[in-house]
């Protein structure tokens, strides 16, 4: 990947590298994180934090290493990255620490830090960012799940505990022709929860009669997001609804009730097949409630056929 700008990390915060000189700033951040330090002991001491400054994978060189801080407008340090870029296989970036200030935990300060630089790291030419949690942490699973890394199945051990080794692909935008555009997931609550309080779309996506919260919105998102492929549709410059591709091949499409029978359904399906092509799969397959015949016909007339009540399949 291209050499990295850390500056380009962040639109919301101002990056920079952490020196000797900013030791005490970053004990007094990580020493907080009681919980982190439970389950991935020892306890951090400035010792502990210039190791880690100086720390390289084997093979690795100073100029692959980021070791930064994310800072306020206030200047006050946020947040703490230890970035490796090429590693363990060229085109990913292995995140090797970070951490959060507690005060702003759990207000989406930390996921938002993570989408802008995985964004960037796709643009450098990243394919993947790789990372491990300590098994056992449930905080920490349920945070990378949430931002979209998936284990890839190799758990590793670290002496006094084992580390689960997780990934994200990194998506970028699809643009399907002059009308349609497909965004990479990311919270937006103010335009993407109207569509599921629609209770027409709640009926045909989950036969619900109820309109979806902000929690069990982000549950689903969370779940397409770190089980596959999912973004937004974006017509004519507005977000119009969503479209996913999961590891097993389904697909899953909403569109806001203002825009629906403009083919723009139709046209993102077919991209979701182009995508499972592209990823090797052999089919795709599609679930659709017998009363939803609107559906039914969309992804028929594109060429899925019906194999069970409620399924459709359509070989690549």
């Amino acid at each position: 990947m291209k050499q990295l700008d850390i500056e380009k990390f962040s639109t919301n915060f101002t990056v920079r590298k952490l020196e000797k000189e900013d030791i005490s700033e970053i004990l007094s951040l990580c020493e907080k994180n009681t919980l982190y330090y439970k389950y991935c002991p020892p306890f951090v001491t400035e010792q502990s934090i210039i190791d880690d400054m100086n720390a390289l994978p084997p093979g690795k060189t100073k100029d692959s290493k980021s070791y930064v801080g994310y800072y306020t407008a206030e200047n006050e340090l946020v947040a703490v990255m230890d970035l490796i870029t090429d590693f363990p296989d060229e085109g990913t970036a292995f995140l090797g620490f970070f951490m959060t200030d507690v005060l702003v935990q759990n207000k989406g300060t930390g996921s938002g830090v993570i989408e802008e630089l995985c964004a960037y790291l796709s643009d450098v030419g990243a394919k993947f960012v790789r990372l491990a949690w300590v098994e056992g942490n449930p905080q920490a699973e349920h945070f990378w799940h949430k931002n979209g890394f998936k284990e890839t199945g190799a758990i590793q051990d670290a002496g006094d505990y084992s580390v689960v080794v997780a990934e994200r692909i990194l998506l970028k935008e699809r643009v399907i022709d002059d009308e349609i555009k497909l965004i990479p997931y990311y919270r937006n609550d103010e335009v993407s929860l109207p569509w599921y309080q629609d209770l027409n779309v709640c009926k045909q996506v989950d036969n619900r009669d109820e309109p979806y919260d902000s929690e069990l919105l982000h549950r689903m998102y969370d779940y397409l997001s770190s089980h596959g492929a999912c973004y937004y549709i974006e017509f004519r410059g507005e977000l119009v609804g969503d479209v996913s591709l999961q590891d097993n091949g389904e697909v899953a499409i909403v569109v806001c009730k203002e825009y629906q029978d403009r083919h723009i359904g139709r046209r993102c399906i077919k991209e979701m097949i182009k995508l499972a092509n592209e990823k090797g799969m052999e089919e795709v397959k599609a679930n659709i409630y017998s009363f939803n015949t609107q559906s039914q016909r969309m992804f028929e007339s594109i060429g899925f056929k019906k194999t069970d009540v409620e399924c459709y399949n359509y070989k690549i």
